[in-house]
């Protein structure tokens, strides 16, 4: 998907103003959708890439574009993960509202190749390393199948980066994140965002752009 159709821009200007005016989400976002037959993609990236004034100004306050050296990174695993390796895919990642780079492939839903999830964390890791971390704290989501072994695999890579941290598996990262008190959060989950005390960097964003020449479809400017 490289550029918006004609409808979703309309759909995205109507999504807004009643989100604005504070319709309910899901039901406007069927009843946009529905009105102006948006794909699946475009849905998603209805839903994930445009919010309110209010919610982009508070996400924005909290948002670090190059964190200072010496930081302790609390990484939102399959978020950063997925994201980073969604584009790697060749599926379609953008850039919301907010400033956050998402992803509108739905690949959270799919199967992802051990290849990709290996060289997204490799290159995680790699674009860390330009911040000189004092620690870094990989959270996995016990309940997804395989966590425990990626975990491993991530602590395996720690060393050979020679990176000081540790892979976990917990039964909410969420939960951990939103009560984090110390470092640097990594995510780009809007309810997160919202709801922690934290800076948060966008390590997915930041990682493709290190790597790689992408030409994101960008909402950030329509604020």
């Amino acid at each position: 998907m490289k550029e918006p159709s004609e409808n979703f821009i309309w759909a995205k200007g109507d999504y807004l103003y009643l989100l604005e005016h504070r319709y309910p989400e899901k039901s406007t976002l069927k009843l946009v959708s529905d009105r102006y037959a948006l794909s699946g993609e475009e849905r998603s990236m209805l839903f994930r890439g445009v919010v309110t004034t209010g919610q982009v100004k508070a996400r924005r306050k909290k948002a670090v574009q190059q964190p200072e050296k010496g930081n302790l990174y609390i990484i939102d695993g399959y978020n950063v993960i997925r994201t980073v390796g969604s584009y790697l895919n060749g599926n379609f990642v953008f850039v919301a509202m907010d400033g956050f780079l998402r992803d509108a492939s739905e690949i959270h839903k799919k199967a992802v190749s051990d290849e990709i999830v290996d060289r997204s964390v490799d290159l995680i890791l790699e674009t860390l390393l330009d911040f000189r971390p004092k620690s870094v704290q990989f959270l996995l989501d016990t309940p997804v199948s395989k966590s425990g072994k990626l975990a491993s695999r991530i602590n395996h890579r720690f060393s050979e980066f020679g990176i000081t941290g540790e892979a976990v598996t917990v039964h909410s990262p969420d939960h951990y994140l939103k009560k984090a008190e110390a470092g640097i959060l990594c995510t780009s989950d809007s309810a997160i965002i919202d709801a922690c005390h934290l800076p948060v960097f966008d390590l997915a964003c930041q990682t493709i752009r290190s790597h790689f020449s992408p030409e994101f479809i960008d909402f950030s400017d329509t604020f």
